[in-house]
Parts: C-alpha cells; structure tokens; sequence
C-alpha cells in the first residue's frame, strides 16, 4: 500500500481529525489568552482618557493578574493539548509513512477509543471532512519509495516555515500600528501622569504578549530550518537508512509537541498560497 493510500484509510482520517480537535482546543486557549490581554489594554486606555485615579490604580493590579492566569493555567493547558495532539499525528505519520513507533520516548501509543471520542461527536463515530484527504498532495510524492517519504517529512517543515514567518511579520506591523496610534492619542490629549503609567502598564502587557508570540515562534523557525538544512544535505537520497527518518520524525515531533500554533483564521488566509507551492513536484536540485 502505498502513501497515497494509507493516508486516506479511514483510521487515519479519524487519527487528522482527532489531532485537529485538540489543537482547535489550543487555539481557542490561545485565544483567551488574547482576549483577556486585549482587556488590560483597553482598561488601561479607559483609565489613560478618563478622569478616574482609583481606575488608573487598579489597572497595574489587574496586569499582574491576568499574567498569572495566563502563564498557570492558559499555557499548562496547552501544553498538554499540544503534546496529545503531536502523539495523534505521529501515529498517523507513523503508519501512513510506514515508520516504526517511537518507543524510546516512552510514549503510549493513542487509543481507537480516544480518538474516537476526539474526532467523533458525543464519542460516535469518528466524523471526517473531505479537507482532511490527501494530507500529502499526492500528485507531488515521488514515486521511489525512499524519495516519498523524504518528501512527506520536508513537506511537514516546509509549511510550518513559511506560515510561521508570516504570522511574525502579520504580529510585528501590528504591534508597530497600535503602539504609534496609542502614542499619537496620548500627546494629542495631554494626558497626566497617573494616566499615563495606567495606560504605559496596558501597553507592556500587550507588547509582552506580542514579543512572547513572536520568540515563540522564532525558535520553531529555528529548529524548523535547521531539520529542513539537515534533510537538504543528506547525500545518497535512496539510500537513506531507516534510522535516519526516524531520527528527522523525531524532531518533528518534538517541535510540533512544543510549538506555539498559528491562528486557524490566519492559517485559511495563507492556505491556498500554500498548497499551491506545497503541490510543486519533486524536484532533487531544490531539496
């Protein structure tokens, strides 16, 4: 059976749908967190226009808060979402791929039951859409068999590298846009200086939220690249051992249990782009 084929057994369309139920979980965590941070900014600006001391007091006290709540529970939570999510996909990369489980990480292989319960509603039937076929486009996997399943792997990374330097140049021109118009409005009103620190503690919140993201997602980037280098210079590609493609999924999976997700609105936004590219047949004088 070749990959074409495996990765659209029904099994492994359930295992997709079941890591794709998790990893929304994430988002939707992540988004709190963006709400509650986006909160603290406009109660500092309400505090900064209005002529309220005791608000302008409070707001330092509700940063530390919301702070708390973010790196205690926000972020413990994704973490273990993330980590299920990453264990899901490698066992659909695993046997779409045809690679033996990762027992030296002493990671239990999921459960039919779990993901059941994950991809199907109410714990039914898993339920698939027709988004999740095809995983990897296969009028662009090589038909050597060896070449295939190096394209798969650099596929994964190829698309997690350029998405993710959008979404920091996206993060950094809007960080850029909000500071200067916030900046604008407070020497355009004259505001006093109680003001000002409750409006400079929202802004550093926001800022901390934003430089936070994008360190985040800078040091996927790095371990991104470097595997995809790594996979680049292998010499003598048909005849790359088994051990070496285990070696490069685990690093996949290390980055994808530990990366910061990209926004589900963001990733629609660039996602014909790249499918576009991602469709490219192989080439050997670009990997």
């Amino acid at each position: 059976m070749s990959i074409q084929e495996r990765q659209n057994q029904p099994d492994s369309l359930a295992k997709l749908a079941a890591q794709r139920s998790l990893y929304q979980r994430v988002k939707s965590s992540r988004i709190i967190s963006l709400l509650l941070t986006s909160a603290v900014a406009l109660l500092g600006l309400a505090a900064s226009l209005l002529d309220d001391q005791h608000l302008a007091r409070f707001v330092p006290l509700v940063v530390i808060m919301m702070w708390a709540l973010d790196q205690e529970v926000l972020k413990r939570t994704q973490g273990a979402l993330k980590t299920e999510a990453a264990t899901i996909q490698e066992d659909f990369d695993c046997f779409v791929l045809d690679l033996p489980w990762p027992a030296h990480k002493l990671m239990r292989r999921p459960t039919f039951d779990r993901i059941k319960q994950l991809a199907g509603p109410g714990g039914g039937k898993p339920t698939t859409t027709n988004d999740l076929k095809n995983w990897y486009n296969p009028t662009a996997i090589p038909n050597h068999p060896i070449l295939a399943k190096l394209h798969c792997q650099r596929m994964n990374c190829w698309w997690d590298l350029t998405l993710r330097r959008e979404w920091i140049k996206f993060l950094n021109v809007s960080l850029a846009i909000i500071v200067f118009t916030l900046l604008s409005l407070a020497v355009a009103t004259g505001i006093t200086v109680a003001k000002f620190v409750a409006m400079g503690a929202s802004m550093i919140r926001v800022i901390a939220w934003v430089r936070d993201e994008c360190n985040g997602q800078t040091e996927t980037i790095r371990r991104i690249d470097g595997l995809y280098q790594y996979m680049s210079d292998l010499p003598e590609k048909e005849s790359i051992s088994p051990g070496v493609f285990r070696s490069i999924q685990d690093e996949i999976f290390e980055y994808r249990r530990s990366n910061p997700p990209v926004p589900d609105w963001f990733y629609r936004l660039k996602q014909n782009d790249q499918e576009s590219d991602a469709g490219t047949p192989y080439d050997r004088s670009t990997l």
